[in-house]
């Protein structure tokens, strides 16, 4: 097993932590990342109670719920009593290939065969309307809001003497309007809610920090997410929403994505960080 590393960086009232030494398997082991990732987050998404599951009662929304680390994030939650909602466009790592509802229903009817409680949405989050919709229908659903973890995202790979504006605008669109629409809707729930408080995670990369040669936009829209974070976490501590960052190393369909355009695309001009 490879040692995969998790940086963290905590906001309203959480010190921001180094936490690392988590052990996975690198590209034939990633189930074991993915599911020991999802129990870090499962236990720091809520309170705990002896002699109940880590989430009983809770309610969560995972944004790229379908995918990679995403969809054993939905499938941890489940399994620690989490009411879990899959949001996800089922799409390819582009982001081109449309929305594919397969995907997502996959994990919900896993999820409830396993015993567990989950709903899918299907839609692209980025889109303020879809997001309100996002909120809307967990709330219909299950009645109430505690976690919103925001683990989707997409990646294009482009130097950027090469990149086009709609290159540009697609990754930063989707990475940081994608967590701001549906933070935006929870928090006026939370905001109401006052004494039900709640949990926000975004998914970051060191990317944001180090900056990926063939990822000037990934590695802008990773840095926002830790500036987005910081903000609400000042707004929203009022009302005791907590909010933090995660930066995970994995092997995933980003990074071995990534890892190819490295090792065998000499002639394309890219090389792309490993980070995702």
């Amino acid at each position: 097993c490879a040692l995969a590393q998790i940086s963290s960086w905590g906001g309203s009232g959480e010190a921001g932590s180094a936490l690392g030494g988590i052990p996975s398997a690198h590209r034939a082991g990633r189930v074991c990342l993915a599911r020991d990732l999802a129990r870090f987050l499962m236990r720091h998404a809520g309170g705990h109670v002896a002699g109940q599951k880590h989430l009983e009662g809770k309610v969560a929304i995972v944004t790229g719920g379908a995918g990679g680390m995403g969809s054993w994030i939905s499938r941890v939650f489940a399994e620690q009593g989490a009411q879990v909602v899959v949001a996800d466009t089922g799409a390819d790592v582009e982001g081109r290939a449309g929305v594919a509802p397969s995907r997502p229903n996959a994990v919900v009817e896993e999820i409830r065969n396993a015993g567990g409680d989950a709903t899918a949405f299907i839609g692209d989050i980025a889109d303020v309307d879809v997001a309100e919709d996002l909120i809307r229908t967990t709330l219909d659903t299950y009645g109430g809001l505690d976690i919103l973890v925001c683990a989707h995202g997409i990646l294009r790979e482009r130097m950027v003497f090469n990149m086009t504006e709609e290159e540009w605008d697609a990754v930063v669109r989707v990475h940081m309007k994608g967590c701001w629409a549906p933070t935006k809707f929870a928090s006026i729930y939370w905001r109401t809610e006052r004494e039900r408080g709640g949990r926000i995670i975004y998914f970051t990369s060191l990317a944001g920090i180090r900056g990926g040669a063939g990822q000037p936009h990934y590695s802008a829209a990773q840095a926002g997410k830790v500036g987005l974070m910081l903000a609400v976490a000042k707004e929203l501590g009022r009302y005791g929403v907590t909010a933090n960052c995660i930066s995970p190393q994995a092997s995933t369909r980003m990074t071995d994505r990534g890892r190819g355009v490295m090792e065998g695309s000499a002639d394309s001009g890219i090389q792309t960080s490993e980070q995702a």
